[in-house]
């Protein structure tokens, strides 16, 4: 392997398994396009994985999580938290969905601060959402607390979280519902977009359904609704891999720890997910790995300089920093100013072996002892 190449950020040409072909041809050729078999076992299989009641596939993660808030039935306008380090589109969905996104600070993590979430509660407030950012679940036991307490929803945004777990519980299965992304650079991800949602309450689940196909069930319409459906190739490909998803984990989770053993010795570095593995109840996945690193935007620039990409996720801007007059920002960011001044993301996933993670490593200590 030659070292000077460059090592991507994202490989996507890397994505393609090249066995999975002859089962796309042959779904092809019985052409089942939408709504077939492979789309029903996918469900299935998900259910099981998971240990849930209900998987609806979707045309997208974002399309889920509206159709999802729609079929709630909260009043308009409602009042939604969601922490400032999320895609925007967690954002566009509760907008699109008619209510309005409260924006709540972060904690060392990059998740949900958990201690500050009661200064963002009032009347109008009717859900939380708790992002599982980076393959990581938030402080579940307390936030099913207050949701509990104050009559709130708690929503799972786990569009990185798929297969991460709290006390022995797979992301997805400790709200109302979840939503998952099968993104192609997803821990599980397809060769376009695609998503799911997934709940424990089989009544919704059944309106959920239905809104996604038009609002259709068994061929008759009993509701207004929408077109978000995952087509059939997609599905094929997501089952393939998902024979494969614990090696994949397992694979990534090795990556974090070999990127700890390099560098855990740089006291320029902070290591998120290290203070989490104390606690003996988070099992993180590493969709991305995220650590806090003193003069970011130098280190990023000699990395690039030495042929390693990295990313700093939502072009530098938490959403807190977003102008969407739809967006309501209160009470202070101090946690979500600290760790977006440092974050940074390092390379990680199936294109990343060891010797990849030496190599930044080493790059990474050249860089502070010069600096």
């Amino acid at each position: 392997m030659d070292l000077n190449l460059k090592i991507k950020f994202y490989n996507y040409p890397k994505l393609y398994e090249k066995n999975i072909s002859k089962y796309i041809i042959n779904n092809l050729k019985e052409g089942e396009f939408i709504l077939g078999k492979e789309i029903f076992r996918l469900e299935d299989n998900l259910k099981k994985y998971l240990n849930v009641k209900d998987v609806i596939t979707c045309g997208n993660a974002t399309s889920a999580l509206e159709i999802g808030l729609i079929n709630l039935n909260l009043p308009k306008n409602s009042e939604i938290i969601v922490p400032s380090h999320t895609f925007i589109a967690t954002i566009n969905s509760i907008i699109s969905a008619g209510h309005i996104p409260v924006v709540a600070d972060i904690n060392e993590y990059g998740l949900l601060d958990v201690k500050k979430v009661r200064n963002y509660i009032n009347k109008k407030t009717k859900a939380i959402i708790c992002v599982n950012l980076n393959g990581m679940i938030c402080e579940m036991k307390e936030v099913l607390k207050i949701c509990n307490e104050k009559k709130l929803y708690l929503i799972e945004e786990s569009a990185q979280g798929f297969g991460a777990e709290y006390d022995n519980k797979k992301s997805g299965s400790f709200g109302i519902f979840a939503v998952f992304s099968f993104y192609p650079t997803k821990i599980l991800g397809g060769y376009g977009d695609g998503g799911c949602l997934v709940t424990n309450d089989k009544k919704l689940g059944r309106k959920i359904r239905a809104f996604a196909n038009h609002g259709r069930f068994k061929g008759s319409v009993i509701s207004n609704g929408t077109n978000s459906r995952l087509d059939n190739v997609q599905a094929v490909i997501l089952n393939k891999k998902l024979i494969n998803i614990n090696n994949v984990i397992k694979h990534r989770r090795k990556s974090a720890e070999k990127y700890y053993q390099e560098l855990k010795n740089n006291k320029n570095i902070y290591f998120p997910f290290k203070e989490r593995e104390k606690k003996n109840k988070y099992k993180d996945v590493f969709q991305n790995f995220e650590v806090l690193v003193k003069k970011r935007d130098k280190l990023k620039y000699f990395l690039i300089k030495n042929n390693i990409e990295t990313q700093i996720q939502w072009n530098r801007k938490p959403v807190n920093k977003i102008n969407l007059k739809k967006i309501k920002v209160r009470n202070s960011f101090s946690g979500t100013r600290r760790y977006f001044d440092e974050c940074l993301c390092l390379p990680i996933g199936h294109h990343i072996n060891m010797t990849h993670i030496k190599k930044i490593s080493l790059k990474i200590n050249e860089f502070y002892k010069k600096n």
